[in-house]
């Protein structure tokens, strides 16, 4: 399992990469399959972190409609923590990544999950899935649905706030794959676009509805999450993102009981 902050990656990482998954390149994913990043103020002073997860730690293998799938999952609570300062020497724990599950399908679907706790002060996280790129697909359609909870674990409350995009869950497609410039395609979902405060816990879900019309070539597609969580307290998020050619009914009714089975996992 690899773990790189940004600052002392190679400079051969800088280079856009892309794994293939299979001969006549089905799918892909880019050279991060999971990147999370934590920051927040402390002492008056700005500490970070950031992990990067390499695609060759990624699980694979072909499902039952010989679509090949890759996966991640993290094994154990990682904590997140800055690098020193002059007040913290042994740097901030901002928080630990308690648990994160990425999978992409090449047909193609894109599944992110994960949990966080902040650490002793409010801290800004951000969560983004690998790229997965596939044969364009022309007029296709598309859903995307997210789903986050939040619980207090010392008595003051909890909140979730929004974080420096217009919702707490952002779908893209059409991404340039620049490594550390995730998520600058074009916008398909902003979903949970309010912040949410709650004296026990949160527990929010959002979807685009029924599939939606996606004009044009898409290429790729990518999802993330970003948000502030309140000092100490428990956050999670499940999303599903699926790109498809216009199906008929029959072939939507099934792609509606995967996404039904996979934000169940």
């Amino acid at each position: 399992m690899a773990f790189a902050r940004k600052s002392v990656l190679s400079a051969a990482v800088a280079a856009s990469t892309l794994l293939a998954t299979s001969a006549g390149a089905l799918g892909s994913v880019s050279q991060f399959c999971f990147v999370l990043n934590a920051n927040a103020t402390v002492d008056g002073v700005p500490v970070s972190y950031s992990l990067s997860i390499d695609s060759q730690n990624m699980y694979s293998f072909s499902n039952e409609n010989g679509d090949l799938v890759y996966g991640w999952q993290l094994q154990s609570p990682f904590e997140l923590r800055s690098a020193p300062t002059a007040t913290h020497p042994n740097g901030v724990l901002l928080g630990t990544l308690t648990s994160a599950f990425v999978e992409t399908i090449a047909d193609p679907v894109v599944t992110l999950n994960f949990a966080v706790q902040a650490g002793a002060v409010m801290t800004s996280f951000s969560a983004t899935s690998t790229i997965l790129s596939f044969a364009s697909i022309v007029n296709g359609i598309g859903t995307a649905s997210a789903g986050i909870t939040a619980d207090d674990v010392n008595g003051d409350g909890v909140t979730l706030g929004l974080g420096s995009r217009p919702g707490m869950y952002v779908a893209k497609y059409n991404n340039s794959g620049i490594p550390f410039s995730d998520l600058d395609g074009v916008t398909f979902a902003d979903l949970h676009t309010t912040s949410y405060t709650d004296p026990i816990g949160i527990n929010e879900s959002a979807s685009t509805g029924p599939f939606q019309l996606i004009p044009g070539s898409v290429f790729n597609m990518q999802s993330g999450f970003d948000f502030t969580l309140s000092a100490g307290d428990i956050a999670s998020g499940t999303s599903t993102f699926v790109i498809i050619p216009a199906p008929g009914a029959a072939s939507l009714l099934g792609i509606g009981g995967l996404l039904a089975l996979r934000r169940r996992r």
